[in-house]
């Protein structure tokens, strides 16, 4: 396990890619990787990006998944921006509309007749929350349980 950690100051390594695989977005050199031994939740000054380890950590309702976060498709470890979120007619539950950066989605929003957002054919998938990770942290952690 590694931590992927966003700071405050420009004194990083990398922008939360490593190896051309983007795991979380920030600004080049505030992101860095170090093991769970390594890291610690600051005493002073707690935000969405204090986490001690990715596995255990709890949210403590500061971070939630909404339309427009990037979140990571973990199984084709492709980026998308959440564009759904909420039940629909095909399946009980939470789902996410998301809509890929390429074109290895299987629609564009729609799934039958029913639109759920609208982006470019074959950029859009809908998924179970627990399908994406966001800054490390699998998405049915994140997202409220309203259905």
């Amino acid at each position: 396990f590694w931590c992927g950690i966003e700071l405050d100051k420009p004194h990083g390594k990398n922008d939360g890619s490593v190896g051309g695989v983007q795991y979380f977005s920030c600004l080049p050199r505030y992101g860095i990787f170090a093991p769970p031994s390594r890291v610690q939740r600051s005493k002073s000054s707690v935000s969405r990006h204090s986490w001690s380890h990715p596995s255990t950590a709890t949210t403590e309702g500061l971070v939630k998944l909404h339309e427009g976060s990037q979140v990571l498709l973990t199984s084709s470890n492709e980026m998308g921006t959440i564009r759904y979120i909420g039940p629909t007619d095909f399946a009980p539950g939470i789902w996410l509309g998301l809509e890929l950066r390429s074109a290895k989605g299987k629609n564009d929003g729609s799934v039958g007749e029913k639109r759920y957002f609208t982006c470019k054919q074959n950029h859009g998938v809908l998924v179970r929350p627990s399908r994406v990770t966001y800054r490390g942290i699998s998405g049915a952690k994140l997202v409220d349980d309203i259905c």
